[in-house]
């Protein structure tokens, strides 16, 4: 075999492992999500609610069950999932929060206005009324998975949940 074409074999061969290596942790992930999934699904029908909209972000699973006013929520953890299930009056405050750059808030001048550009994450933050209940953040964007042109479609369905939660939690139930 001519050195040239020994070069060539171990190059196709590399090639076809990485390959084999990639389609192996693609369908890796696939599972994970499907369990995640599956996971979500499995505490909607513990609980008896139906989702009647449902949001993924990153880590997390949230979804809301409109006749009960009851939001569940998923997040995945290092030893596996947390969730919690909760009633909207349970709610003491719902709000979105934005964290920059530190080192664009450095550059900030007196008229300016920070960037969508500087902008690291969108949480959603909710507060109990019950002050042994721990509070719930929901990470909407992060800089290091999402990128700059997705924040506007991100900001609005964080705000979305927002308004959901706020404006349902004292709606009186419908009489049937």
């Amino acid at each position: 075999m001519k050195p040239a074409s020994y070069e060539v074999a171990v190059f196709i061969i590399v090639v076809i492992i990485s390959l084999l290596a990639l389609i192996s942790y693609s369908r890796s992930l696939r599972r994970t999500e499907l369990r995640f999934h599956a996971a979500f699904h499995h505490l909607e029908k513990d609980h008896s609610l139906t989702i009647n909209q449902k949001e993924v972000c990153h880590d997390s699973l949230i979804g809301y069950d409109e006749n009960n006013r009851t939001v569940i929520l998923l997040q995945k953890a290092p030893t596996g999932y947390s969730s919690r299930v909760f009633h909207l009056t349970q709610v003491k405050n719902c709000s979105v929060s934005f964290s920059y750059y530190s080192d664009s808030l450095v550059k900030l001048g007196e008229n300016e206005r920070l960037a969508e550009n500087d902008i690291s994450e969108i949480i959603l933050q909710i507060e109990f009324n019950v002050e042994c209940t721990p509070d719930i953040s929901i990470r909407f964007y992060n800089e290091k998975i999402n990128k700059p042109h997705e924040i506007p479609e991100i900001e609005t369905r964080a705000f979305h949940w927002q308004h959901l939660i706020m404006y349902n939690r004292f709606r009186p139930f419908a009489v049937n």
